[in-house]
């Protein structure tokens, strides 16, 4: 999948555009950025990388939040062995708040979560910067989970095997954290 945006072109002269990411979630490929959706403006999205496909949805909510839900098939395993169930599903959710509106001199700030419930395959929560210099829109910021470089198996889960877990979401705020960014 390659997306460009020209705001120039498009008329915009403040802020970025929302692109769409690889997944469900305004960013740049896996990365998710400040950006989001205009208010009540709803994406629908299909990506690949293999071994994954991504079928997702994503929603603006008062040029403040963005809310969105993916499922995630994984090719690469067989979700139950002598079953014809296919490749392994995941569902998961995320949400974004901007926290202060891009204007001259401030970037856009937005804190998120993405994936923190349930079986949390692919967890990761925060804080991302955005802003416009004349044509070209940086984004930085810093994550956790797997934007902090965490391996899928080094991430907390819950011993138990349930299937509503909450350990990602209330860990604490002192683990990996690591910046990323992008153009």
């Amino acid at each position: 999948m390659i997306t460009a945006s020209s705001p120039a072109l498009a008329g915009e002269t403040s802020t970025g555009s929302p692109l769409p990411s690889l997944q469900s979630f305004t960013g740049l490929w896996d990365m998710p950025t400040a950006r989001i959706l205009p208010d009540w403006n709803v994406r629908f999205k299909y990506g690949r990388s293999d071994p994954y496909r991504y079928y997702g949805v994503a929603l603006g909510l008062f040029d403040r939040l963005e809310f969105h839900g993916q499922f995630t098939e994984i090719s690469s395993l067989i979700a139950f062995p002598g079953q014809d169930y296919g490749y392994y599903k995941d569902r998961n959710i995320g949400a974004r708040l901007v926290l202060i509106k891009e204007d001259e001199f401030l970037p856009q700030i937005a804190l998120g979560v993405y994936d923190p419930l349930g079986t949390s395959l692919f967890p990761s929560r925060y804080v991302v910067f955005n802003k416009m210099f004349k044509n070209i829109d940086i984004s930085i910021g810093l994550g956790q989970g797997l934007l902090g470089g965490e391996a899928l198996d080094e991430i907390e889960r819950d011993p138990e095997g349930e299937t509503f877990d909450t350990t990602f979401l209330f860990s604490s705020p002192r683990r990996q954290t690591r910046l990323f960014g992008g153009i």
